[in-house]
């Protein structure tokens, strides 16, 4: 039996010209997760590397040195610095060394607009900025919470409560952690004077 005639490679508009496609041997799906693979793996890398400069690089940025609010009312500022340290001596008492080495400071409503319930925000800097036990903080989220919501609705402050619970951490390194008055990390603390000093 004579082999079929079949016209040369592109003269019948069907079949392409050139030479034939090569069959590729390679798993297609197999090939797909080597490169996701290795594009998680950069992604890991540059997360990590970038967190390792933020924290290594910009440690020293993350304790605020002056308040970004109330610049032309000195004595709203004086007062709030002047509440904020008496808190702390109740908290910590009253010893130099006991206290946080930087001053008092407010930026209001971190990440947050200001509005009526500013003055809940500055409230809520002033342990803050103390630092303390967790069970402190949480007490201090609560009243942010209950404040802003009498001065606002219950929605702002349970919006504000889960804000400032996941971005208060005392790890994060920012400028409105818990204990913010102190050199970053600090962290939590168990305080023995909270008993002796009322």
């Amino acid at each position: 039996m004579a082999p079929r005639w079949r016209p040369p490679r592109g003269t019948d508009g069907l079949t392409p010209i050139g030479p034939p496609p090569e069959v590729s041997t390679s798993n297609p799906i197999e090939e797909g997760k080597k490169t996701m693979r290795g594009t998680l793996k950069m992604n890991v890398r540059f997360l990590g590397g970038w967190c390792i400069c933020a924290v290594a690089g910009c440690g020293w940025l993350t304790t605020p040195t002056k308040s970004t609010i109330w610049h032309s009312d000195i004595k709203a500022l004086k007062k709030a610095e002047d509440d904020a340290l008496q808190l702390c001596k109740k908290i910590r008492g009253d010893f130099p060394e006991s206290l946080p080495p930087h001053k008092f400071t407010t930026d209001g409503c971190s990440m947050w607009p200001d509005g009526s319930w500013q003055q809940c925000c500055v409230e809520h800097d002033m342990p803050y900025w103390c630092g303390g036990s967790a069970e402190d903080r949480k007490n201090a989220d609560r009243h942010l919470s209950e404040c802003v919501a009498k001065k606002a609705s219950w929605l702002m402050g349970s919006l504000m409560y889960v804000g400032v619970r996941f971005g208060g951490m005392p790890w994060w390194p920012t400028r409105w952690r818990w204990g913010y008055g102190w050199d970053w990390p600090h962290g939590y603390e168990q305080l023995q004077l909270k008993e002796k000093v009322n």
